[in-house]
């Protein structure tokens, strides 16, 4: 009989492992960073154990300038408020823009504003995710949501507006007029600026003229092309709110006291001459149409539709340089 043993004192490998790893069982395995009290390992960065909370609506109404409110809450494991600094992202560069996102909570937690893209252009409506993270370390999401960035809903038809030459077209419904009716031939002025536009008609015979303005100027902002909701008097009405006014000579009646909606589909403002004068002036060469009543404009470079919803009216005038 042979009997073999092995004293076992052979030096044994020396296993060293490199930087972000560590050795468990012989085996290197990445590590990640040693993380204090009350905070966890996420994606290699320490970040709170806190539950953080994000709120804003499923659908955001994407009209270019009405402001959304993104709600943020962070709650400490003993369900107290977590004072924390943390940034609001947007999974889109063109969904729009957040007007503070970057926040230091408190104990009601925080809120900002979320000004949406324009339906309008291209790539706007649609699904996109709001997340959120902490300022230390904002490329790492800790919690997020989604909406839906929808185009809000046409106002009146633009069909009035295709055809070739200057109209002016209402149709009402208890109110100027109960049917279709083109305003005569006449005399054409336009007049505008970046957050107005005005369209006059002087019919030949010089009997009442045809008035149609639309503004943005108690929003302080330009017209865009986009829906504007809650529109009152263009001359008078509480800031904040679009202005329209119309005045369509009739036996009854003789102005417009509006309220509703209007949509401006495209709007430019050009410097023209003013025959009168030689001189510049700001002006714009527009269609307005007001159905239900709603308006339209169309020139080729400004369309507009206007819904009050409490009439059917529709007004179209089309300015081909006369």
């Amino acid at each position: 009989m042979v009997v073999v043993a092995c004293t076992g004192d052979e030096p044994q490998p020396t296993v060293e492992c490199g930087a972000g790893t560590t050795l468990v069982d012989g085996v290197c395995e990445t590590s990640g960073p040693t993380c204090g009290a009350a905070t966890i390992e996420v994606n290699g960065v320490c970040v709170p154990t806190i539950r953080f909370e994000l709120r804003a609506p499923a659908n955001v109404r994407a009209d270019g300038y009405s402001p959304t409110e993104v709600l943020v809450f962070a709650t400490a494991p003993d369900g107290s408020a977590a004072a924390e600094h943390v940034v609001i992202t947007s999974s889109r560069n063109n969904s729009g823009s957040f007007v503070s996102p970057s926040l230091v909570l408190d104990s009601l937690g925080g809120a900002t504003n979320f000004i949406p893209c324009n339906a309008q252009e291209p790539g706007c409506p649609g699904p996109v995710t709001f997340s959120l993270a902490l300022a230390s370390a904002p490329t790492v999401s800790l919690t997020s949501i989604d909406v839906t960035l929808v185009a809000p809903p046409a106002v009146g038809s633009m069909q009035q507006c295709q055809g070739p030459g200057n109209t002016l077209y209402v149709d009402g419904t208890n109110y100027h007029y109960n049917s279709p009716v083109t305003a005569p031939a006449g005399y054409w002025d336009v007049f505008g600026d970046v957050n107005r536009s005005e369209v006059h008609l002087v019919p030949n015979d010089l009997s009442n003229a045809w008035v149609l303005s639309l503004n943005t100027i108690r929003m302080h902002m330009p017209m865009i092309p986009t829906v504007y909701d809650d529109l009152a008097l263009a001359t008078s009405g509480p800031d904040g709110t679009p202005g329209l006014y119309l005045s369509v000579p009739n036996p009854t009646a003789s102005s417009c006291e509006p309220h509703g909606s209007f949509q401006i589909h495209a709007f430019t403002v050009d410097t023209i001459t003013d025959p009168a004068t030689n001189g510049a002036a700001n002006g714009t060469i527009a269609v307005f149409a007001l159905g239900n009543p709603g308006i339209e404009v169309d020139t080729g470079t400004e369309d507009v539709d206007v819904d009050t919803g409490t009439e059917d009216v529709e007004v179209v005038e089309e300015l081909d340089g006369a």
